[in-house]
């Protein structure tokens, strides 16, 4: 699912370049626009909280929120509001009722047991309302005194995310903190500069790129990737593989001249391997409609 404001420009491109990517409306960018539109005398009656109040509950089918809807309508006199009838229009891409089916693949399922030895608690969870018949039940097995948790589904050992049958586990368990040891870097908003963007661009500038040398940085940082993910539950073992990046980044330091650092262009430009023109020219796209 990919989640954008009203551009028009984006409403016609995705479907074009991400065909099988859901694209939804950002409910927030709309519900800021709530005051504006309604004017700041209705603004002060109470309806900025009642239209909150039914789009930012998703658990309200879609019936119940065309009803809540309808009467706040006409409770203000707004049915022939022009803005607000084009946002109903829309509601099926930002209004959460109508996400039931993406909701109800995240979020739904349920023990049917547990078994507890000393600190391992072992769950089997029954996902619920999805249409595969087969294997949707799964062991997740939790370890108290280390935080450690496993799940049969494979979600976090093949994406790297956790899957809702941990989440379970976590709410059963009281935990509102999202367990820092199974947040991956690659997720991480400054993953690009922990991975010393400048550097590595340099390093491809100075040597000429190319397919061959991009294609064993990759490895090379999947291989690391691969063996951090692994070692991630086990201290002991992290710590000692450290170590040993330690040694090896000396050695290499030690060996090897430091480049001349780049400039935030150059560095984007290595990334995607084009550069910017220094004119552009932006053109109106046709056949849409302003917010």
């Amino acid at each position: 699912m990919l989640i954008t404001d009203q551009c028009p420009s984006l409403k016609q491109a995705i479907p074009k370049v991400y065909p099988n990517v859901k694209h939804r409306l950002c409910m927030w960018h709309i519900c800021n626009k709530f005051a504006d539109k309604l004017g700041s005398n209705l603004a002060k009656t109470g309806i900025l909280k009642q239209l909150n109040d039914i789009v930012w509950d998703d658990q309200l089918s879609v019936t119940a929120f065309e009803s809540e809807w309808s009467s706040i309508m006409d409770q203000y006199d707004l049915q022939s509001h022009d803005w607000l009838k084009r946002m109903y229009n829309l509601r099926e891409e930002w209004i959460p009722a109508f996400f039931g089916e993406m909701i109800t693949s995240m979020i739904k399922c349920m023990s049917t047991s547990v078994v507890q030895t000393d600190e391992l608690s072992t769950f089997s969870i029954k996902d619920l309302g999805l249409k595969a018949p087969q294997h949707t039940n799964f062991k997740v097995s939790y370890n108290k005194s280390d935080g450690s948790i496993l799940c049969s589904c494979n979600r976090y050992v093949l994406h790297g995310t956790l899957c809702r049958h941990f989440f379970y586990v976590f709410r059963m368990f009281g935990i509102d903190e999202f367990p820092k040891k199974y947040v991956l870097t690659r997720w991480l908003k400054d993953v690009a500069t922990q991975m010393n963007p400048n550097k590595r661009a340099n390093r491809n500038k100075m040597l000429g790129g190319g397919y061959e040398l991009n294609s064993m940085v990759r490895d090379i940082y999947g291989i690391v990737d691969v063996c951090v993910d692994q070692l991630v539950t086990n201290m002991e073992d992290l710590s000692l593989y450290k170590d040993k990046q330690e040694e090896l980044k000396k050695d290499v330091e030690t060996n090897t001249s430091v480049m001349p650092p780049m400039s935030n262009r150059e560095v984007i430009a290595s990334y995607y391997g084009v550069t910017s023109n220094e004119e552009i020219t932006l053109k109106t796209p046709k056949g849409i409609r302003n917010k």
